[in-house]
């Protein structure tokens, strides 16, 4: 069985990491998912646009997942009027037991830390 790195966002668009073109493609679905949580007034919509669900979570989705926190709580942070990018929900699902089930534990626990530091 091969494994398949895939993104989804709250718009159900499925994003699959196994092209070069890849990365950029959900750099706009989300820099879209932003614009439009800034432009609607509906606060149910805006929080299903800032809600980013990556299934995954192995090194590639664990990578993404700290990639987009840092891309919220730094790049996007004075971007908008009426929105904070640093209230969006990143969540990371697997199938296992943990994040990161093929490494150790001590580098599991790092991971989260800096994961957490991102998002400040």
């Amino acid at each position: 069985m091969r494994p398949s790195y895939s993104v989804t966002t709250s718009r159900a668009v499925r994003a699959s990491l196994k092209s070069l073109t890849t990365p950029e493609t959900i750099r706009t679905k989300i820099l879209s998912a932003f614009e439009v949580a800034e432009t609607t007034d509906d606060e149910k919509e805006r929080a299903r646009q800032l809600t980013f669900v990556l299934v995954g979570a192995g090194p590639t989705g664990v990578e993404l997942a700290a990639s987009i926190a840092q891309l919220v709580s730094v790049t996007l942070r004075k971007n908008f009027r009426k929105i904070e990018p640093s209230k969006s929900r990143i969540v990371l699902l697997d199938g296992g037991a943990r994040v990161l089930p093929t490494f150790c534990g001590i580098a599991v626990a790092k991971s989260g830390q800096a994961t957490d530091q991102a998002r400040r």
